[in-house]
């Protein structure tokens, strides 16, 4: 089996295992449970399981092209920097040396089988050198539709922000542009809506919106 390629049994207590793992175009994920009789799932069977998935998911044909967002779209990002650099959040929100401290990928790469990124989805939590201030940044290129569907009768218009933008009732930033959906927000009160309404253009410039 290939690197990415993982099983997941945290404790007997919990009664179940899993395993998922990422293979050419493919991703797959599997979940054990245990039911009456059947005694626990051990971490001995969740290894059986994934490499039987695996063999029969490696001999499966190519699939079909991905879906991809018509043009004109925002464009996605495969890294922090591709949001936004440093220099531009410490002009845009007034943070001290940030660097970011989560980010797509990483330990949620093959769990959630990198579905966003095939088509340049991309999030990223900065936190400033005093730890006071945070930002977090998402876009998904073709993501308008799924917002328009999340927007509430308590959801505040921004205007002025993309082609459509409102504020959730968390304080989200959502912003609709080019067919993509860019989330801006803060999870303290160190950074006002300006700020992040100053950013959210600053990130829409980056990704060409």
């Amino acid at each position: 089996m290939g690197p990415d390629a993982y099983t997941y049994c945290p404790s007997p207590d919990f009664g179940f295992c899993s395993f998922h793992a990422l293979l050419g175009a493919y991703g797959f994920v599997g979940n054990l449970r245990n039911s009456a009789g059947s005694g626990w799932p051990t971490q001995e069977t969740a290894e059986k399981l994934l490499e039987q998935a695996y063999s029969v998911v490696a001999a499966l044909n190519a699939p079909a092209g991905l879906w991809q967002p018509q043009q004109p779209a925002l464009k996605g990002a495969s890294s922090c920097d591709g949001l936004a650099t440093a220099a531009q959040l410490e002009q845009a929100v007034g943070m001290d040396d940030p660097r970011p401290v989560k980010s797509d990928g990483g330990e949620y790469s093959t769990s959630l089988l990198d579905a966003d990124r095939q088509v340049g989805g991309y999030w990223c939590t900065w936190l400033a050198d005093t730890g006071r201030s945070s930002v977090n940044v998402s876009v998904l290129p073709g993501g308008a539709t799924y917002l328009e569907h999340l927007r509430g009768s308590d959801a505040v218009a921004q205007p002025g922000v993309g082609e459509n933008a409102y504020w959730s009732p968390k304080g989200e930033l959502n912003i609709v542009d080019r067919a993509g959906w860019l989330q801006v927000s803060s999870a303290d009160g160190e950074v006002t809506k300006d700020q992040l309404i100053a950013l959210a253009k600053q990130v829409l410039g980056n990704l060409g919106g």
